[in-house]
């Protein structure tokens, strides 16, 4: 049986629902794009390139200026620190001056009595035994002054002597040194007689006998605090002259007179130092204001 399409009461196309189509158009969003402003590069004016300039120079000026000021602190300080040491070594040099000058004077007028010895009779037992007594209290005593002169290296040899700013000072402290390379020379010069005076008490005086009395000298560390009578005592009748000539005595004589000479010459170099150290020692603590 072949059926209606139509009796079957189907929807007709028109009548199917249709699709509801939207009235609302679709929105774009809208991106912004933002521009770079463009600079444009401003030319300074020559007044504020020459206040740059100022300010970096200033600031290197103060910089300099700061250091000058740390180091010239710091320079000070030592500067101090090194004449309070100076101070010490001329204390110590004006003590070490003194002692030697009253030992090397005590030497000359013992020198001067050995010579009147010398000149009496040479065969009189006592007069021989006082000879011996004075040539080895007298001759074999020879004082000097090492000075002090550690704070004086240092300033030297460190360059610390442009540290001292004070020029009176300074001229000093180089008037001294001088001083010291004077003193030094003269004892050299009575070291040289003293050994000139050696060679001839070898051949004159016959020191083997009186080993002993040596002895006992060496002990005591001081030969010019020991008694001359005593020495003569334990001599007596253990001692001769060995002459070997006329000019033997006359020679001996004549260096002893020579040693004295250079000895009082010392002397006066040592005493003109020791001027020389208490007047620096003075202008120290003025100049520093240092306190005893």
């Amino acid at each position: 049986m072949k059926t209606n399409v139509n009796s079957l009461n189907l929807p007709t196309p028109t009548s199917l629902p249709q699709p509801q189509t939207s009235t609302v158009e679709p929105q774009t969003e809208t991106m912004e794009v933002h521009k770079h402003p463009h600079h444009v590069t401003r030319k300074k004016k020559w007044t504020e390139y020459f206040l740059e300039f100022l300010m970096i120079f200033f600031a290197v000026t103060l910089g300099f200026y700061a250091e000058n000021i740390r180091e010239n602190s710091s320079d000070a300080g030592r500067e101090k620190e090194y004449m309070r040491s100076m101070i010490e070594d001329l204390k110590q040099d004006t003590a070490n001056c003194s002692e030697v000058i009253n030992k090397n004077a005590a030497i000359v007028r013992g020198l001067d009595t050995l010579v009147s010895h010398l000149l009496n009779p040479v065969h009189d037992e006592n007069n021989v035994s006082l000879i011996y007594a004075y040539c080895i209290k007298y001759r074999y005593s020879n004082p000097e002054v090492h000075f002090s002169e550690r704070t004086m290296s240092q300033l030297k040899n460190n360059g610390g002597l442009r540290l001292v700013k004070k020029s009176e000072v300074s001229d000093a402290l180089s008037g001294y040194d001088q001083g010291i390379r004077f003193c030094d020379r003269q004892r050299d010069q009575v070291l040289h007689y003293y050994g000139v005076l050696d060679e001839t008490e070898l051949i004159l005086f016959n020191f083997g006998p009186i080993k002993p009395l040596w002895d006992s000298l060496l002990k005591t560390g001081d030969v010019l605090s020991m008694s001359t009578p005593y020495m003569v005592q334990n001599l007596q009748g253990k001692v001769h002259l060995q002459l070997t000539g006329d000019g033997m005595l006359k020679k001996y004589m004549n260096g002893i007179i020579y040693d004295q000479v250079a000895i009082a010459s010392y002397n006066q170099d040592l005493s003109d130092q020791r001027a020389r150290a208490i007047t620096l020692i003075d202008l120290i603590r003025k100049k520093y204001r240092l306190e005893d």
